[in-house]
């Protein structure tokens, strides 16, 4: 068995790694603008839902992981005026990004951490922590999620938004036309990194049922897991909690 994927390709982690980093050094800089291109504007949709559904307390310790552009910790923050929020991404140019977005807010309570989920460790537990679009990316996704789950504190909740595969048989041919031609082409025009883009439409293809994640979630210690597919099925969205 290989340790993980690269799209279609099998790699090791370390491999996998090092490439996603030259993924997003490649599209850092036209990555919001290739996501409203790529779901005509749903995906800011999608990510209010995943916000509201993190559930925020005004004084909560949240991270906000894979932040990218720091889009989801913007929305994030007006939630959280005496909280603090962590703001992680393995990507140095992505998380650049991220700080110049926030940067206006001259918030102490904003931190910065480049760090993979795979070596994630915080100076303080976790109230609640969000992943968008970055399971995917994780160079070992069970390492991952178990350093997740140590992060967080009793009680803690965890929201995912991940892609799914379609749940219409009739939509499946449309949508792999559309991973396996449409987004590489965009990336193309948009970005000038057609591969970069070959490499995330891969990897979206790749990615499991919802079943199948909930059991990975289960077999790492996540309880009360809940998920609620979003625009005929392709993202998913899991809640799930650290109770012990």
């Amino acid at each position: 068995m290989p340790d993980t994927y690269f799209g279609h390709e099998s790699v090791s982690t370390d491999e996998k790694k090092e490439r996603v980093n030259h993924v997003f050094d490649q599209v850092s800089d036209v990555y919001d603008s290739m996501n409203d291109a790529m779901s005509l504007g749903i995906h800011r949709l999608w990510k209010r839902q995943a916000v509201l559904s993190l559930d925020c307390s005004e004084s909560d310790v949240v991270a906000d992981l894979s932040c990218g552009t720091g889009d989801i910790s913007q929305l994030i923050l007006p939630s959280i005026p005496y909280g603090k929020l962590y703001c992680i991404d393995p990507n140095a140019k992505m998380l650049e990004v991220c700080k110049t977005r926030l940067e206006k807010r001259s918030n102490p309570n904003i931190q910065f951490v480049q760090s993979s989920a795979e070596a994630l460790s915080l100076p303080e537990k976790l109230d609640k922590l969000i992943v968008s679009f970055g399971i995917r990316n994780f160079s070992d996704e069970i390492k991952g999620l178990e350093r997740i789950y140590q992060s967080m504190k009793a009680g803690g909740k965890i929201v995912i938004m991940e892609f799914n595969p379609p749940e219409s048989g009739a939509f499946e041919t449309q949508y792999s036309i559309y991973l396996k031609y449409v987004i590489p082409c965009l990336g193309s025009l948009l970005g000038q990194s057609k591969s970069s883009y070959q490499y995330l439409a891969d990897s979206i293809a790749m990615q499991p049922t919802p079943e199948q994640r909930i059991k990975t979630l289960e077999s790492v210690g996540f309880e009360f897991i809940k998920h609620t597919p979003l625009t005929m099925g392709v993202i998913g969205l899991f809640e799930c909690y650290r109770c012990k």
